[in-house]
């Protein structure tokens, strides 16, 4: 009896086991659920990584495309204004070729270019310009007297001895002008000449009575301003009208012997 009692008592808990397992697929079902979850999940995370991975991707190629075209349009705007500054500066040249030079035909000697504004600056000084002529005879400062003298007479000749050296002084009055001269070994140089009136005129046609703006016109502006005169320089030699209210009031021709 014992012995049968222990073999019930076995199987009623064999029963009771058998009954709180339950079947192999019930269990099978149980776990399903939680498997589809865990894949539904992975497959989620990997479509988020996804979507995160282009979008990052697609901002980075849009950073990329914009700095690429900030880069081009620098790079567009710095060549356009180097060529925009090669242009201003070719046609600068072109109009500094262009530009009219100083028409004073020497250099400026004891004094500043003082032309006033709005005058003429279409004339030239030369060497020419220190030739006078009168009655088609000429006589130009700083050379030889003696052939315009025997050409055209003097009206009257005063002398003295020079203060200047071994020779004489000289002063010739003729009808309209005034030579001074001075004579050495034979030899009259012309030292000065004098316009005394507006009858005669240099070879540019400035006489007595003439404008300061005829003076530019004829001759530039290389010239120098003495006191009232303006005056025009070449080595040795020299051209100067005195001017008083803007009207030419004397005209000289003068060299240096020193």
């Amino acid at each position: 009896m014992k012995k049968s009692y222990i073999l019930a008592v076995c199987a009623a808990l064999a029963s009771t086991v058998l009954a709180g397992c339950g079947p192999a697929d019930e269990n099978t079902d149980v776990l399903k659920p939680d498997l589809t979850e865990a894949v539904t999940e992975a497959e989620t995370t990997e479509e988020t990584a996804a979507e995160t991975t282009a979008a990052e991707t697609s901002e980075a190629v849009s950073e990329t495309t914009t700095a690429e075209t900030t880069v081009v349009s620098e790079t567009t705007t710095a060549e356009e204004t180097t060529a925009a500054e090669e242009t201003k500066a070719a046609e600068t040249e072109k109009q500094e070729e262009k530009a009219p030079e100083n028409n004073g035909g020497s250099e400026n000697q004891g004094g500043d270019n003082k032309p006033s504004d709005g005058e003429p600056q279409s004339g030239s000084f030369g060497d020419d310009d220190l030739t006078f002529t009168f009655g088609g005879s000429s006589v130009t400062v700083g050379k030889d007297l003696s052939a315009f003298k025997a050409a055209v007479a003097p009206s009257s000749e005063d002398t003295a001895p020079s203060c200047l050296g071994n020779g004489e002084d000289s002063i010739c009055t003729f009808d309209h002008f005034t030579i001074n001269g001075y004579t050495e070994n034979g030899q009259c140089i012309a030292t000065a000449i004098d316009l005394t009136d507006s009858e005669v005129s240099t070879s540019k046609g400035i006489k007595l009575g003439s404008s300061k703006a005829d003076v530019i016109k004829a001759y530039g502006t290389g010239y120098t301003e003495r006191g009232s005169e303006i005056v025009y320089v070449s080595g040795k030699s020299e051209l100067a009208f005195r001017i008083s209210g803007d009207e030419v009031k004397g005209i000289s021709y003068n060299f240096s012997i020193l």
